[in-house]
């Protein structure tokens, strides 16, 4: 049920693109994949216990939405943008140079 609410129906209901875009960064090319989504994993790990404290004061609830978990939420997209972007910007980059030697 708080997967629904939280991923769903509270983000189609109270959080905007206007709220996410600038929060985006620009994508950076990666030196270190894995490094950057073990990072972005940890990070967002470590968000489970707050998310979780949101809920349960009842920040995520679609039919009165807040401003903490509506800011909460537009952070945790805006920082999924970010890492997706220097993902597919860091693969556009090494698509375009010389195949390693072996």
């Amino acid at each position: 049920m708080f997967h629904s609410r939280y991923e769903n129906a509270y983000v189609n209901r109270a959080v905007d693109v206007a709220q996410v875009r600038p929060k985006v960064q620009p994508p950076e090319r990666l030196q270190d994949v894995f490094g950057a989504v073990k990072s972005y994993l940890n990070q967002s790990f470590a968000e489970l216990e707050p998310a979780y404290e949101l809920e349960k004061s009842g920040e995520f609830n679609p039919d009165s939405p807040r401003a903490k978990g509506t800011d909460f939420i537009a952070s945790e997209l805006a920082r999924a943008a970010t890492v997706l972007s220097s993902l597919w910007y860091t693969a556009w980059i090494e698509s375009g140079e010389p195949a390693p030697r072996r």
